[in-house]
């Protein structure tokens, strides 16, 4: 009866151990089934979101090309258009002595120059500067608030001093300035009540450039005006935007290129160019 016992004890035993055996067989197919789906999501879920990276970045390229292209082509929309009308630099007359204080500040409007005491000689016509007070119909300032820049440099104000010109220098300006915010061009002088002011590159056509690009205004009706067409650039133009200066004599050249050199402006060009200047004792080709 005892050995029964035992033997009923003992069955009993690897019954149990039996079924532990199988439960815990169960429980890690279950682990390892529950872990097979947690990494076949996770995979899932990391290409998921790769793909859509891939995507948006595809998208965010795209619209980038996009953008580009369409400034590519403005540009050469602008170039196309600077070039129909002859435009490859404006242009800044100043004197030589004036030349430190550009290089430092910049170029700035006549209003903020004086301001500032950057002027150290003003070859500007006092009673013209009495009507460069008047304020542009656009957008409501003085004349003398923008930096006056012309399309033709031989031009009735230099003209008018030529008795100093060989003092006298032309800063080449980047064209592309005539497209900058808040700048105005005009189809004669600034100052006269005549001239009319634009905003807008489709109007460019609506200047004289017959009259702007000849070699001498004598003849055109209201020449001396138009001759002075301008670019005018609100407040202040940097130092980058100079490309060029000219001069028409090897005591200045020599003056700008120790200047460019102080101050490190090496994209500079410096040239003499007595053409863009005027014959001293031919007066009437010039006068109107």
């Amino acid at each position: 009866m005892k050995i029964f016992f035992i033997y009923i004890f003992i069955l009993y035993f690897f019954v149990i151990l039996i079924l532990d055996i199988i439960s815990f067989i169960k429980e890690k197919y279950k682990q390892r089934k529950q872990y097979k789906e947690e990494q076949k999501y996770v995979k899932y879920e990391s290409i998921r979101l790769t793909t859509y990276s891939e995507s948006e970045t595809n998208l965010v390229l795209e619209k980038t090309a996009k953008i580009k292209e369409k400034e590519l082509e403005r540009e050469k929309n602008q170039t196309n258009i600077l070039n129909r009308f002859g435009i490859y630099y404006l242009y800044h007359l100043t004197h030589k002595d004036n030349l430190e204080n550009i290089l430092r500040y910049g170029l700035q409007s006549h209003n903020l120059a004086h301001q500032n005491n950057l002027i150290n000689v003003d070859i500007s016509n006092r009673i013209v500067n009495t009507r460069r007070k008047r304020r542009d119909p656009i957008y409501n300032r003085t004349i003398h608030d923008y930096v006056p820049l012309y399309f033709n440099p031989k031009n009735p104000m230099l003209y008018c001093k030529r008795y100093i010109q060989s003092n006298i220098i032309i800063l080449c300006l980047y064209n592309g300035l005539i497209f900058e915010r808040n700048t105005l061009f005009t189809d004669g002088n600034a100052a006269s009540d005549k001239t009319i002011f634009y905003n807008s590159i489709n109007q460019l056509d609506k200047l004289n450039w017959e009259c702007i690009k000849a070699e001498y205004w004598k003849h055109f009706v209201e020449g001396t005006r138009i001759r002075c067409a301008e670019v005018l650039v609100y407040k202040k133009i940097d130092v980058d935007y100079i490309q060029m200066i000219l001069c028409n004599n090897n005591y200045v050249m020599n003056f700008i290129q120790k200047m460019i050199k102080k101050f490190g402006y090496q994209h500079i060009i410096v040239k003499i160019d007595k053409s863009m200047y005027f014959d001293f004792y031919n007066k009437s080709k010039y006068v109107n």
